[in-house]
């Protein structure tokens, strides 16, 4: 697997879970379930949320001037991987029990996403590694 291979699986993986979070933010809305009051509070904590992963994510897609040809160990990719689903999982499962319960409040879910946002320094190294520079390392010879 190469560096970009690994950086594009990540970055989908954060991508789709906030689009499909807001998704179901927005057809609460739409079906009247969630006022427009109660629905702006939930989508700006889970901007907030997201914010420290994402910033790594299109930081390092900012600063890249090339893409490069390191091969990251799969187990470094896999263990980065996994701790994001989690991660992921820990905000996407509460906002799924909301949309199918009937008697949960916006306010549960807005606890919840500020309690997973503390999980933050988990993925946030994680991403740093991978979408900070991997330009190859060039030790000089010791005389």
């Amino acid at each position: 697997m190469t560096i970009t291979t690994a950086r594009t699986s990540l970055a989908a993986m954060f991508l789709a879970a906030l689009v499909i979070q807001a998704a179901i933010f927005f057809e609460l809305v739409r079906e009247h379930a969630l006022s427009p009051g109660e629905a702006w509070p939930i989508l700006k904590t889970l901007a907030l949320t997201y914010s420290v992963p994402l910033t790594v994510v299109i930081g390092g897609v900012f600063a890249l001037h090339q893409t490069p040809r390191s091969r990251p160990r799969p187990f470094t990719f896999w263990l980065a991987f996994s701790v994001s689903a989690v991660w992921n999982l820990l905000l996407v499962i509460p906002v799924v029990l909301y949309f199918h319960s009937a008697d949960a409040l916006p306010g549960d879910v807005e606890i919840a996403l500020k309690n997973s946002s503390s999980y933050n320094f988990l993925v946030a190294g994680a991403l740093t590694y991978f979408f900070a520079s991997h330009e190859p390392v060039h030790h000089e010879a010791q005389e």
